[in-house]
C-alpha cells in the first residue's frame, strides 16, 4: 500500500501527465446506461424466436462480467456482440 505522506510529493508535471494519460482510459469506458442501451437494442433481436415463457434472469456469474466488460468493448463491434450473445444465451432457459 502506498502512503502519501510517506513519499515527497509529486511535481506538477508528473500529476498533469498522469492524468493525461488517463484520459484515454476514461474516455474508452462507456458508462452503465450506454451498455444498457446497447442490450435494450441487441438482445431483443438475439432472442426474436424465443417466447417470452423461456426467459429467465441471468446468472450473475455472467451477466455481472459481460455488462461490465461492455462498457470497455462498445467501440469494438464483434466483442460487443459477443458479449450480448453471451447475455442472451444465459436469458434462455433452453441455452444456460
Amino acid at each position: 500500500m502506498c502512503d502519501v505522506a510517506d513519499h515527497n510529493t509529486p511535481s506538477p508535471a508528473l500529476v498533469a501527465a498522469i492524468h493525461s494519460a488517463m484520459m484515454t482510459a476514461y474516455a474508452g469506458a462507456w458508462n452503465a446506461h450506454q451498455a444498457k442501451s446497447y442490450l435494450n437494442q441487441h438482445l431483443p433481436a438475439l432472442l426474436k424466436d424465443r417466447a417470452a415463457e423461456d426467459i429467465r434472469s441471468p446468472d450473475l456469474a455472467i451477466a455481472g462480467p459481460a455488462i461490465e466488460g461492455l462498457r470497455y468493448v462498445l467501440h469494438e463491434p464483434v466483442l460487443a456482440s459477443i458479449l450480448a450473445q453471451l447475455l442472451a444465451m444465459s436469458l434462455d432457459v433452453h441455452r444456460s
